[in-house]
């Protein structure tokens, strides 16, 4: 702090009085501290994983849209699935009905358009909400294939406009940088004036050093006796 800075060659800093023993002649060269600090930034994490989360979705979902698009699983005449293909897919999810594509999907997709528009404004009833509208449409009691179809042309559009390659979140997640090194501390030359040095005080005395000089841009020129080291 240079409230404790007296005049040039002296310093008061914790009631020590620096005489000849401070490190740099007080109008040496400019020095001050900075730090480097090396960040661990777990961002792409999260962004592979929403990547992943989407895309098993996705995958999910277009398995259950084939199938009910094959000719022995719907009704011509009314574009419904038939009791054939329902009993078929509902008991194969019977013992874990919330891992329904029907049901997951809607809940991913607007989970996921949520965090990318804020179009919920991150309420978590309104996504559910949201999600619930579709679930019901998909259920295989109730879906018709137009129905099936929209839904899928409205997941794709979502995954293509954000999670392919090319796009702007898609180019951020490649900038993204998992260590990150940032430097903080120092100042221009032009905003340092001689004679305001850091210092440091209060250093307690070696015993194993001996005074051999001092060097103005050095500091005190020192030898180690070795034979006081264990």
């Amino acid at each position: 702090a240079t409230d404790d800075i007296d005049e040039p060659g002296t310093a008061n800093l914790n009631d020590y009085n620096y005489g000849g023993d401070y490190l740099y002649d007080a109008w040496g060269d400019y020095n001050f501290y900075t730090i480097n600090i090396k960040m661990a930034d777990y961002s792409k994490n999260i962004m592979t994983n929403l990547i992943k989360t989407y895309e098993k979705m996705m995958t999910d979902y277009t398995d259950y849209y084939d199938a009910a698009r094959d000719e022995c699983s719907y009704n011509k005449t009314d574009d419904k699935l038939n009791k054939f293909f329902i009993d078929g897919i509902m008991s194969d999810f019977s013992d874990l009905p919330f891992e329904a594509p029907w049901y997951r999907a809607p809940v991913v997709y607007h989970t996921h358009l949520d965090m990318l528009s804020n179009i919920y404004d991150g309420n978590k009833d309104m996504i559910m909400a949201a999600a619930l509208i579709d679930a019901e449409r998909l259920l295989p009691a109730n879906a018709r294939l137009r129905e099936l179809e929209g839904f899928f042309v409205k997941i794709k559009g979502l995954r293509d406009f954000y999670y392919v390659p090319g796009t702007d979140f898609y180019v951020n997640y490649d900038d993204t940088k998992f260590f990150l090194t940032k430097e903080f501390g120092g100042h221009p030359d032009g905003d340092s004036q001689d004679g305001y040095h850091a210092m440091l005080a209060g250093l307690p005395k070696p015993v194993n050093v001996d005074l051999l000089g001092y060097s103005s841009k050095t500091g005190n020129v020192v030898i180690v006796d070795t034979e006081d080291l264990e």
